[in-house]
């Protein structure tokens, strides 16, 4: 059979559908997006980031990181601190309800990957990675 780009790119856009999906699901009771948790998890792995790293590791504006934050911190998530070099800029840590929640989220998105190969076997699972690994855009 010949698949089209086309084909190749609906199929592609409803796997990260499901895949959204599949997270909200698992994540309602967290009352968080999918975009907040990987903030979270950022800033667990980068204690003491700042809001222009996370705008750059995520390709996000400013502004719309500026927004986030502002809710991950109003909800809990995270604190902001003046940073010990510079008091103009603002440090970010995980709060104790951060640190669980990236935990929960770890969990669901551990499920999520399991679900995403459980009916290829390695070999499919490397052929497959080989093949997208050749996709590039940029």
């Amino acid at each position: 059979m010949i698949y089209t780009a086309s084909e190749l790119n609906n199929l592609l856009r409803g796997i990260l559908i499901d895949e959204r999906q599949f997270f909200a699901d698992q994540t309602k009771d967290l009352n968080i997006t999918g975009q907040q948790a990987r903030t979270l998890a950022y800033i667990e792995q980068h204690p003491g980031a700042i809001q222009r790293e996370l705008a750059e590791a995520f390709k996000r504006r400013g502004a719309s990181m500026s927004n986030m934050l502002k809710i991950l911190e109003r909800d809990g998530y995270i604190e902001r601190r003046r940073s010990a070099d510079n008091d103009r800029v603002k440090v970010l840590y995980l709060t104790e309800l951060g640190h669980q929640t990236v935990a929960a989220v770890t969990s669901v998105l551990k499920a999520s990957e399991n679900k995403l190969v459980e009916n290829l076997s390695q070999q499919d699972i490397d052929e497959l990675m080989t093949q997208l690994k050749k996709i590039k855009f940029y």
